[in-house]
């Protein structure tokens, strides 16, 4: 790899660093407050965490996890208030 490559390449990784450190800080933030809302648990969230764990290293998960056939705007969220998504 010549230096210029590298040198590409190492600023890549460090946006893709960027990115991902901004992407976790969201999706924490988001988790807290649907806790804090009561619409989920923390148990539930690391509950479903684990399962997906597990059926990566199965294998049964080969690209990335769509919420789109899991989730509509008018399907129950299972959670203790029983809420509702409201419509878009």
């Amino acid at each position: 790899m010549k230096a210029r490559e590298k040198i590409e390449f190492l600023g890549q990784l460090a946006d893709m660093k960027i990115i991902d450190y901004r992407n976790t800080i969201a999706l924490a933030s988001l988790l807290e407050l649907l806790v804090e809302k009561g619409i989920i648990t923390r148990e539930e969230v690391a509950s479903r965490a684990m399962a997906l764990e597990q059926q990566a290293l199965r294998g049964e998960i080969s690209r990335p996890i769509s919420l789109s056939k899991r989730f509509s705007a008018n399907s129950p969220v299972r959670s203790r208030r029983n809420a509702r998504i409201p419509p878009g």
